[in-house]
């Protein structure tokens, strides 16, 4: 029984291994235009921001200059923190993904280079597990870590609350992020998975957004209630990260409906991602 577990161990520690190996290269392909690097940085523009609020609100000095900034910016910093690290976030993962999504992996279907990647020992399952973790770590580099961060200082350093309340907080915001950033992943792959061509990748990734509003909002017309929502992936994961926060949802969805649309979303675009990574191309 000790030799299967150790054998069984080994296995899982090999695929890991693969999966890490496809995501460096993925991420180190990325990283290697100025373009995307400069959006990256740019990336981490809202947290500064929310930062510099969050000092300026515990400054005694601030009273003599706050007439440049917006009073409710400031003065009710610890009401709208949860929202200015969950909307952006949720933006910005988006945009990343829009942007990340379909350069990592249209290029090898449309190099026709699957056969060869696809060769042992790496299998499919590395491949695919492998792209969208570094999806998922270039996401949370400028989504819910930054975020953490910020529900951290501005509790321990700031609020001088108790840290089991900020670490809450924090996990809820890292759990939102990574839900969304995984169901985002699998859908931009699956898309330019078919589709091979970046930029019609990219701007069917978009696409899918903006059709889903409108189908959400003539279902809305038609139906009511909150059924045309549920077409809204976005205002899903609102829902999703507002219930975990443990504010109120400004949506009639319901969280385990929030919930379910991501799980649903991301299982049916991962199994046309399964069906179409494949190791040897068919001749038609």
């Amino acid at each position: 029984m000790n030799v299967r577990r150790r054998l069984r161990d080994a296995a899982l520690a090999l695929a890991t291994s693969r999966a890490l190996v496809i995501a460096r290269y993925a991420l180190r392909g990325l990283f290697a235009s100025r373009l995307f690097q400069a959006f990256f940085l740019a990336c981490y523009v809202p947290s500064l921001v929310t930062l510099a609020a969050i000092s300026a609100r515990h400054n005694e000095r601030f009273d003599s200059w706050i007439g440049l900034l917006p009073a409710e910016l400031v003065r009710n910093v610890d009401a709208w923190l949860l929202s200015a690290t969950l909307s952006p976030a949720l933006a910005i993962a988006f945009l990343v993904t829009l942007v990340a999504g379909p350069a990592i992996i249209a290029p090898d279907l449309a190099n026709n280079a699957m056969p060869l990647l696809l060769s042992r020992p790496l299998r499919k399952l590395d491949y695919v597990l492998g792209k969208l973790l570094a999806l998922l770590a270039a996401t949370g580099a400028v989504t819910w870590l930054p975020g953490a961060l910020l529900l951290l200082v501005n509790g321990q350093y700031a609020e001088h609350r108790p840290f089991g309340e900020d670490a809450r907080l924090a996990l809820a915001l890292t759990a939102t992020c990574l839900a969304w950033s995984a169901c985002l992943g699998t859908i931009a792959l699956a898309i330019a998975a078919w589709v091979r061509s970046r930029p019609v990748a990219t701007l069917g990734f978009l696409g899918l957004f903006f059709v889903g509003d409108v189908i959400g909002d003539l279902v809305q017309a038609g139906v009511g209630g909150w059924a045309g929502s549920a077409f809204d992936l976005m205002e899903a994961a609102q829902v999703a990260g507002r219930t975990l926060y443990g504010l109120r949802a400004e949506s009639p969805m319901p969280p385990g409906a929030a919930w379910s649309m991501l799980a649903l979303s991301a299982a049916v675009a991962g199994f046309a991602l399964w069906r179409r990574i494949r190791a040897q191309e068919v001749a038609t």
